[in-house]
This record gives C-alpha cells, sequence and structure tokens, in this order.
C-alpha cells in the first residue's frame, strides 16, 4: 500500500512535468475504480464514461495546483464525485422542467 502511495505520487509529479506516459499510467492505474464509483451515483453506463472523460480533462487542466502530490487519490475523487453530482442536479433539475410542462 505505501509502495502504491509513492509511486502514485511520482507519477504525479511526473505528470506535472509534461510526463505523457505517466498520465496514461495514472489514468490505467484508477480508470476501473473511479468508473465504477462515478456508476454508482449516475447509475448510467454513457454518462459514466462522459463524466470520466471530464474528470481526466480536469486533472490535465489543474494538476499544477495541487500542492500534494500525496493527496491526489482524494482530490482525483473529489472532481469525480463533483462532475458526477452536477450531472445527476442537472438530470433531476431537467425533470422537473419537464414534469411541470
Amino acid at each position: 500500500m505505501e509502495r502504491e502511495r509513492i509511486h502514485d505520487q511520482w507519477l504525479v509529479l511526473r505528470c506535472r512535468n509534461g510526463d505523457v506516459e505517466a498520465f496514461e499510467e495514472l489514468v490505467a492505474r484508477f480508470e476501473r475504480r473511479l468508473f465504477y464509483y462515478v456508476m454508482r451515483m449516475v447509475r448510467d453506463e454513457a454518462s459514466a464514461w462522459d463524466i470520466l472523460q471530464e474528470v481526466w480533462v480536469t486533472v490535465l487542466r489543474k494538476l499544477k495546483r495541487l500542492r500534494d502530490p500525496g493527496a491526489f487519490h482524494v482530490w482525483l475523487y473529489r472532481i469525480a464525485h463533483d462532475r458526477a453530482a452536477s450531472r445527476v442536479r442537472g438530470e433531476v433539475r431537467r425533470e422537473e422542467v419537464e414534469g411541470a410542462i
């Protein structure tokens, strides 16, 4: 466990320096678990994949702002949670509007 955490931190640092292979490895390491996490929230496979794509784009854009590479795991899941929750809220609002018409 400790070894994996250190390896993840190393990958994050490499990503921050523009290493594409390190980013690909991060995606490979986290995508399956992240997909199931998002699926539990949105319950739709296509939406879950869309959200994951948004998550990884956000990670690419904001990774340099992450102060502590050791917090990557928590930070990544927070992004995924926020994206999924936003999608669910949007769907609920759309259903409410459609129901009111």
